[in-house]
């Protein structure tokens, strides 16, 4: 879990990578940041409603009116989930506490400047940030994950997260 622009994507790609691991692929109903980009499937909310109804979800959370979700196979079949803290929420009440949350962290304004140097608006950066301000002031408040990362250093964060990853035999 973390922040809009934390660097949580590079880091579970890397750790991801070297360990050859899965991670889930989440949906959602926003639309790319560029044309390139492949960290989710992109659909319409009709496929979101598609797997509500036939109770396939096993995580959703909403960011600027945008769904995002996980379907049950999918993170039976993965090994690390990138999600949010209201995410995390969903995935105990349909999947049980057998999940290690993880907070990446790193200041507002080197997010900031990250989101900005990948091509986002400073706009659309505040937006996100706004809107995920109080589930991660309550993750922090009520010590919502077991470990935190501060990702200063992308290469010292993949290490840190493949020792957890051995510690807790994921």
């Amino acid at each position: 879990m973390g922040e809009t622009s934390n660097g949580k994507d590079s880091v579970t790609n890397q750790v991801v990578k070297d360990l050859n691991l899965n991670v889930v692929k989440t949906y959602t109903t926003r639309k790319k940041r560029t044309p390139e980009e492949d960290t989710h499937y992109f659909v319409d909310l009709n496929a979101y409603n598609n797997d509500k109804n036939n109770e396939r979800i096993a995580a959703e959370t909403e960011i600027n009116g945008n769904k995002y979700w996980s379907r049950q196979e999918d993170v039976l079949n993965s090994d690390i989930y990138i999600i949010d803290p209201k995410g995390v929420r969903s995935l105990r009440k349909t999947m049980g506490n057998d999940i290690v949350p993880i907070y990446i962290y790193i200041p507002f304004e080197v997010r900031k400047n990250r989101a900005i140097d990948r091509g986002d608006n400073l706009y659309d950066f505040l937006e996100r940030s706004d809107d995920e301000l109080d589930q991660f002031i309550r993750l922090k408040s009520n010590m919502e994950y077991k470990y935190m990362i501060y990702n200063e250093d992308l290469d010292k964060s993949c290490k840190i997260l493949k020792s957890i990853i051995n510690a807790e035999e994921i």
